[in-house]
């Protein structure tokens, strides 16, 4: 529920670690259904490749969002690090 500043409070707080842990265990689980998808489309076992190729893209899409996540992050450390005191 936002309070008086628009801010949403909430009773836990959530740690930015554990929010990036979730995201990176996220794009690593796209990662291995595009893959199994893929071997089972090969192997015969699947016909589906229209689903292959979205679970392919999900993951791949998803993995350059955390590259970029991780650019800025970097980028804004070294920002912050750089600034003179």
């Amino acid at each position: 529920m936002p309070n008086e500043t628009g801010r949403i409070q909430s009773d836990s707080k959530v740690q930015f670690s554990q929010v990036l842990d979730g995201a990176l265990q996220h794009v690593s689980e796209l990662g291995h259904e595009a893959d199994q998808m893929r071997t089972d489309y090969e192997l015969g076992l699947s016909s589906d490749l229209v689903g292959t190729m979205i679970a392919s893209e999900k993951a791949s899409l998803s993995f350059q969002a955390v590259v970029q996540v991780r650019n800025r992050v970097v980028s804004a450390y070294e920002t912050v690090f750089n600034m003179p005191v």
